[in-house]
């Protein structure tokens, strides 16, 4: 045990020798490469700028008349011949200028050390140097020997820059500007479905609880109206006033415009399937309880279809008193608010001269003018309508519309305005022109129409054809051979021949017999075939 305790003892004493002599050993090379006060001249004239020190030459001159401007010197404030020299970088170019003002002034000058800005003895030179030394920062050999460059200038200004993180977040990925941009793309789509998963959801149950509201409506409208409209005594709705119907419906009721609507679209719809006394009656009903007003109030509202609501209730209900709103939406730009303002004032505005329709600006639909037609055909029976303005339109299918009404409504004596307009109509109204022409059939246009068989219009040429079939003459049958002659297309060639054979069978049999090129044998069989006559 005591040999044992002696061994761990030496051992000791051997590591704390080991220690010492390598730590004096490396502090003896420091100290032997240390810089004295002396030797700082003889090192700074042998190396070229050192990080972080500059260099000031003052000089004095022997007289106040000297001006050492020239040579880039500053005056002192307090003293006249007291100058002084901007910052030097390297030593020998501060001893070369202190030399050269010694010998031009014959004055003393000297050479102060800046270190960082602040001027220092050469002491504090030494051990700025000695210091960077000592962190392998500056040696004077590699410099001299050029090999040292400027890592040990990088080394000692990244000593004195502050240290700074480069990701500044503590989470590393949100410093990458792709995935920031890719969590911000997903950020806004989550949050755009969310909203649009919630507007889809208060839009759902507005309209289901629209939905369950107007059911019960119904069934809340249904025994006060039956009750007014069923009543045995028909003058007691006469007297009853307002507040007396308004007592019928349960309270409050009457002033929730959804069932106002309701109740306007019960009404409207038994009107439609009643006749006689029960149709005023409804309309009594709708005026009492002042659903007029709601309605007219609708044509002051932004949403097209909550005007077109109201224009129909107002066309449906005979609101004559709301002709002059009504009249201001006739030329909208909307379709159904525009169609309906129309049908509107042709039924309730009393207007024989059609003059809203004649002023349309916008083509005619066909659904339009099966609507027009409607209410000019009801209309019609009560007066005499005034079509001249029509046949005057500037809006040609208003044109058409007007020709299109004579031969519905069997306007025969305005035959002869057709025939004059003839002349400068257009393609579209002289195809209608012809179609009254064969309906009522009108010979005495057939002079202008001989005239359009040049024309380059197939639709035009082949009702020229149908109307001389059935309203032609000799000379028609001549005239008709002579353009078979000259047109080639098989169809118009077809038509052609089917009105001759309608005219003059016999001249067909005639052509039969000659032999004709391989169009006119395949015209003539298709004729001839009981199967294909009316193709």
């Amino acid at each position: 045990m005591v040999k044992e305790a002696g061994l761990r003892k030496i051992e000791k004493l051997i590591f704390t020798l080991v220690f010492l002599h390598l730590f004096l050993s490396g502090n003896l090379v420091a100290q032997d490469s240390s810089i004295t006060v002396s030797g700082l001249q003889s090192v700074l004239e042998n190396v070229d700028e050192v990080p972080g020190l500059e260099f000031i030459v003052y000089f004095r001159t022997p007289n106040d008349t000297t001006d050492l401007t020239l040579l880039n010197l500053s005056q002192h404030a307090d003293s006249i011949n007291f100058w002084f020299s901007d910052t030097i970088l390297l030593y020998n170019e501060a001893k070369e200028l202190n030399a050269d003002l010694s010998l031009l002034n014959k004055g003393s000058g000297s050479i102060n050390y800046l270190l960082f800005k602040r001027e220092v003895s050469e002491s504090g030179v030494v051990e700025y140097l000695d210091n960077l030394m000592r962190n392998e920062l500056f040696d004077p050999k590699s410099i001299v020997d050029n090999s040292f460059g400027n890592e040990g200038e990088l080394v000692l200004l990244g000593t004195n820059t502050p240290f700074r993180p480069f990701y500044k977040l503590k989470v590393k990925i949100l410093s990458d500007v792709k995935m920031l941009l890719l969590l911000a793309c997903l950020s806004m789509f989550l949050i755009a479905s969310l909203i649009m998963v919630l507007v889809m959801f208060v839009i759902k149950s507005k309209k289901r609880r629209k939905e369950v509201l107007t059911l019960r409506f119904k069934n809340l409208c249904y025994g006060p109206i039956s009750d007014l409209l069923f009543d045995d005594e028909p003058e007691r709705l006469n007297q009853l006033k307002k507040e007396d119907m308004v007592a019928l419906f349960p309270k409050g009721h009457l002033d929730i415009d959804l069932f106002k609507d309701v109740m306007i679209q019960e009404i409207i719809s038994l009107n439609k399937n009643m006749k006689g006394d029960f149709k005023s009656r409804l309309k009594l009903i709708y005026r009492k309880l002042e659903l007029d007003r709601h309605s007219i109030k609708k044509l002051s509202l932004k949403r097209w279809d909550a005007v077109t609501a109201g224009i129909v209730e107002i066309n449906e209900m005979d609101v004559i008193e709301a002709v002059h709103i009504v009249g201001k939406f006739t030329s909208h730009e909307n379709f159904y608010i525009r169609s309906n303002a129309v049908a509107t004032m042709l039924n309730i505005s009393n207007d024989m001269s059609l003059k809203v329709l004649a002023d349309q600006r916008y083509p005619l639909s066909k659904w339009q003018q099966m609507k027009y037609y409607r209410i000019i055909k009801y209309i019609n029976n009560k007066g005499i309508l005034k079509f001249h303005l029509l046949f005057e339109s500037e809006n040609e299918s208003v044109r058409v519309f007007g020709i299109k009404l004579v031969r519905h409504l069997g306007l025969v004596d305005k035959l002869s305005i057709l025939q004059q307009m003839y002349g400068t109509a257009s393609i579209n109204e002289k195809i209608e022109i012809l179609k009254c022409y064969d309906n009522f059939n009108h010979v005495d246009g057939l002079e202008d129409v001989y005239k359009d068989l040049n024309t380059s219009d197939k639709a035009l040429f082949l009702n020229i054809v149908k109307v001389l079939k059935n309203l032609g003459s000799e000379v028609s049958q001549i005239i008709l051979m002579e353009w078979f002659k000259k047109t080639k297309d098989f169809e118009c060639r077809l038509k052609i021949l089917d009105a001759v054979n309608s005219l003059n069978p016999d001249l067909i049999a005639i052509l039969d017999e000659t032999k004709g090129d391989d169009q006119v044998k395949q015209i003539l069989a298709h004729l001839k075939d009981p199967i294909l006559s009316h193709v």
